[in-house]
C-alpha cells in the first residue's frame, strides 16, 4: 500500500468516526429538525467513501505515490479556519455587526483586495444592508 493510499484510508476512517459521532448527537433532537443534519452527514459520508475509492483506484498500484501534506498547500485553509474561530470569539464578545466588520476586513486584507477604500465601502454597504433588512424591516434583534 502506497503512503498516499494509507493517508487516504486514515483520513476516511477519522472523518467517518467524526460523522458517526455527530450523527449520534442528532438522535436526541426531534425528528423534523434532525432531518437536515442527518442528510448532510449522510451525504458527507457517501462523498468521503467515494473519495477513498477514487484514491485507492488511482494510487493503489503506484507504490511510488508520495503522501504527506506540505505547509505551503494548507497555509491558506488553516488561516481561514483560524479566522472563523476568531470570528466566533469576537461574535460572542462584541456581537454580530462589529465581529462581522472585523472578519470582513481581515479576509479582504488576506485576499489582497485593493484599494483600501473599496474594503471600507463594502463593509459599510454590507452592514447597512443587513441592518435595514433584518433590524428595520424584519424586526430581528441582532
Amino acid at each position: 500500500m502506497s503512503p498516499k493510499v494509507r493517508e487516504s484510508v486514515i483520513t476516511t476512517v477519522v472523518m467517518l468516526a467524526v460523522f458517526g459521532f455527530l450523527f449520534t448527537q442528532t438522535l436526541g433532537m426531534p425528528d423534523s429538525p434532525a432531518l437536515f443534519p442527518r442528510m448532510c452527514l449522510a451525504l458527507l459520508s457517501i462523498l468521503t467513501v467515494i473519495m477513498l475509492y477514487l484514491d485507492v483506484r488511482k494510487y493503489g498500484k503506484d507504490h511510488e505515490a508520495q503522501g504527506g501534506v506540505h505547509w505551503k498547500e494548507i497555509a491558506l485553509p488553516l488561516l481561514a479556519f483560524a479566522g472563523v474561530v476568531v470570528y466566533a470569539v469576537l461574535f460572542d464578545l462584541f456581537g454580530y455587526f462589529i465581529a462581522t466588520a472585523i472578519m470582513l476586513v481581515g479576509f479582504m486584507i488576506a485576499l489582497k483586495v485593493k484599494p483600501w477604500w473599496l474594503i471600507l465601502a463594502i463593509i459599510a454597504g454590507y452592514g447597512l444592508f443587513i441592518y435595514l433588512m433584518f433590524v428595520v424591516w424584519l424586526k430581528v434583534n441582532i
